[in-house]
C-alpha cells in the first residue's frame, strides 16, 4: 500500500478495532517457551521507536527472562521532518539515536546496531540491494544459532517498513530462519479487512513490562513533542497513535506457527479465591473496610441515573456493591468466578439479583442483553492483556446502544496479578468515550459510553 494516509492525522479510533480484532479467539504468546526456544532473537526495525512502538512491552517481558536480544535499525530516522527548519536531518538522526538509545535502556535492553540507510528510501532500487546484504550477513553471522527474526509487516503501509518486512521475510525464507512480524501504522489507516487474523498471536506482558515500555515511549519526545511552533515542527505521534501503542497486548503475526502458545487461561484462577474463605466470610473486609466503604459510596455517587435498568454487575464477589446496585435496578445479573463468594452473596436474599459463577471472558457469551448499566469494580487488573480486551469487546455486545459502563480501579500497585488500575484505567480511556469521572491517590472511577461516537481531531 502507498502511503495515502497522513500521520499528522488521528487516524482509525482505538476503539474500533476493540470489535474489529476476534480477542477472545487469538492464541496467546508463552513468553517463557518463547526465550527457552530460540536462542537469539533479532529485531530489525526501520526508524528508531518503531520496535518499541510494536511490540515494546513484549521485549521488556523477555529481556527480564534473560532471553537474548539484538535490536538493529535500518535509517536513523532523519527524515521524521522534513519540513522544519528547527533541526538539520544530521542533528535530527543525533537525537533519535540517543532517544532510542534510553528508550532500550528502560525495555531492559542494549544498544541498537544502526546501519544508517536513508530514511525514506528502503525501497529504492539502490537501498533494497544494500538491504538484502545487510540481512543476509546477518543471518549468515547467525547461522549456527537457533534464531527468531522480528521485522516490521510487510503490509504495514509506510513504505520504509513494507521494504525492510518483505527483504526479512524473504532472507528468512531463503534461509530457514523463524520470522514473525509486528503491526505499527496498519492501526493508523487500516480496517479488519486488512488484518491476517488467521496468522495473529497476542503478547500478554505484566504490569511492570508494561509500564517499562510506557517510560520508553516518553523517551522519544522528538516524536511527540513540537519543536516549536514553525510549520513542519509538530509531532509525529498524536494522541491516538500513543494509545494503540499502550494496548495491555501486543499483537503479532505469525505466519509460520514459530511462536509457542500458551495453555492455560490469562486470569487469576477461580481456587485462588475460593482458598481466601477457608478463614472467614469476608476475606476482603468489604464489611468493615473504610476504603471498601469509601469506594462503595464514590460509586453510588457517580452512577448514571436514579432508576438503572437491567445491571450486569462483573466481579461482584461477595455482593455488597451488587445489594446497593438491585436497589436501583430492575434486574441486575452478577457474576463471580470464585463459588465462595458467591455462596456468602446468595446469602443476601436479595429478589432481583441472578447470581452467576463464571470466568471472565468465556462466561459473557452466555449471557443475554441488551443490558443498561456495566460494572466492572475492581476486577479488570486481575485479568492479562488478553482476557481483558476480550471482555471489554464482549461488554460493547451486550450494551444497549445508550447503554453505560461504570469502571473502578485501585490505583496503588498490585503484585502477582497481571495488571494494574492504572493500566486498567489508560486501556478504557484509549477505547470509550468518558463521560464522568473521580479520581484520588487510592481509587478511580468513571462512566464510559461505548457506543457514543469518539471525538477526533483533524491535523495536528
Amino acid at each position: 500500500m502507498g502511503e495515502r494516509w497522513s500521520a499528522a492525522e488521528d487516524g482509525r479510533p482505538e476503539g474500533q478495532w476493540l470489535t474489529a480484532v476476534p480477542w477472545a479467539e487469538l492464541p496467546v504468546v508463552d513468553l517463557t517457551g518463547l526465550g527457552e526456544r530460540f536462542d537469539r532473537i533479532v529485531v530489525l526495525s526501520a526508524h528508531p521507536d518503531d520496535e518499541t512502538l510494536g511490540l515494546g512491552a513484549t521485549l521488556a517481558a523477555l529481556a527480564a527472562t534473560g532471553a537474548a536480544i539484538e535490536v538493529v535499525i535500518a535509517t536513523r530516522g532523519e527524515a521524521s521532518h522534513p519540513h522544519s527548519p528547527c533541526l538539520s536531518r544530521t542533528d535530527l538522526a543525533d537525537v533519535r539515536s540517543d532517544e532510542l538509545t534510553a528508550a532500550l535502556d528502560e525495555l531492559g535492553l542494549a544498544p541498537a546496531e544502526h546501519w544508517g540507510l536513508p530514511d525514506g528510501r528502503l525501497g529504492e532500487a539502490d537501498t533494497h540491494l544494500a538491504l538484502k546484504e545487510l540481512i543476509d550477513d546477518l543471518l549468515q553471522w547467525h547461522r549456527h544459532e537457533g534464531l527468531l527474526l522480528v521485522a516490521p509487516w510487510s503490509h504495514d503501509g509506510r513504505a520504509d517498513h513494507d521494504a525492510l518486512g518483505r527483504v526479512a521475510r524473504a532472507a528468512a525464507v531463503d534461509t530457514g530462519v523463524s520470522c514473525i512480524a509486528y503491526p505499527v501504522w496498519l492501526w493508523h489507516w487500516g480496517t479488519h479487512e486488512d488484518l491476517p487474523v488467521a496468522d495473529l498471536v497476542l503478547s500478554c506482558p505484566g504490569a511492570d513490562a508494561l509500564h517499562r515500555r510506557g517510560r520508553a515511549l516518553d523517551c522519544f519526545e522528538s516524536q511527540h513533542t513540537p519543536f516549536g511552533r514553525a510549520p513542519g515542527a509538530g509531532p509525529v505521534l498524536t494522541g491516538q497513535a500513543r494509545q494503540r501503542a499502550e494496548r495491555v497486548a501486543d499483537v503479532l503475526i505469525d505466519p509460520d506457527g514459530a511462536l509457542p502458545h500458551r495453555r492455560v487461561p490469562g486470569t487469576v484462577a477461580p481456587g485462588e479465591f475460593n482458598a481466601m474463605f477457608e478463614h472467614g466470610d469476608d476475606p476482603w473486609h468489604v464489611e468493615t473496610s473504610w476504603y471498601e466503604a469509601r469506594r462503595q459510596a464514590l460509586v453510588e455517587a457517580i452512577l448514571p441515573h436514579q432508576m438503572l435498568g437491567r445491571v450486569l454487575d462483573l466481579g461482584c464477589s461477595t455482593g455488597r456493591l451488587t445489594a446497593a446496585l438491585a436497589a436501583q435496578a430492575r434486574e441486575v445479573v452478577a457474576v463471580d468466578h470464585s463459588a465462595e463468594a458467591l455462596r456468602v452473596a446468595r446469602d443476601r436474599h436479595i429478589t432481583n439479583v441472578d447470581w452467576r459463577q463464571g470466568s471472565l471472558p468465556s462466561v459473557l457469551p452466555e449471557l443475554e442483553g441488551p443490558v443498561d448499566l456495566v460494572v466492572l469494580s475492581e476486577v479488570g487488573y486481575f485479568l492479562d492483556g488478553a482476557a481483558l480486551m476480550a471482555t471489554l469487546s464482549a461488554v460493547m455486545s451486550l450494551l444497549d446502544g445508550d447503554g453505560t459502563v461504570l469502571a473502578a480501579h485501585w490505583r496503588r500497585p498490585t503484585r502477582e496479578i497481571p495488571l494494574d488500575g492504572r493500566l486498567v484505567e489508560a486501556q478504557l480511556d484509549s477505547l470509550w468515550p468518558t463521560t464522568a469521572r473521580y479520581t484520588d491517590d487510592d481509587v478511580t472511577i468513571t462512566l464510559s459510553a461505548p457506543h457514543r461516537p469518539a471525538v477526533t481531531r483533524g491535523g495536528r
